[in-house]
């Protein structure tokens, strides 16, 4: 898959197989068509990198765990935080739905 050049720290596959996300060390998170490699959406998703994350059930949301101490909740096709959990006390290594 065509990205940036820095190590990828985090991805999750939807539960259809059709998509994947990925982080990586540029804080970026990019969501990509696994059939064609085509990326279909591209933001930055913490202030720190992503060390960790989850796509639901339904395929239409991903959860990131980040070296920021925060954890969040982005709509997938939106690109956009829905959820934002802070108050951790240190780097959330681990997300789940």
């Amino acid at each position: 898959l065509a990205g940036d050049t820095e190590p990828v720290t985090a991805l999750a596959v939807s539960p259809d197989c059709k998509t994947v996300a990925v982080a990586s060390r540029s804080l970026t998170l990019r969501v990509y068509d696994l059939h064609s490699g085509e990326v279909l959406r591209t933001w930055r998703a913490h202030k720190a990198p992503v060390a960790d994350m989850a796509i639901d059930a339904s395929g239409g949301y991903v959860a990131t765990a980040g070296a920021d101490r925060l954890v969040k909740v982005w709509d997938l096709q939106g690109g956009f935080c829905t959820h934002n959990f802070p108050g951790h006390g240190g780097v959330v290594m681990r997300v789940m739905f």
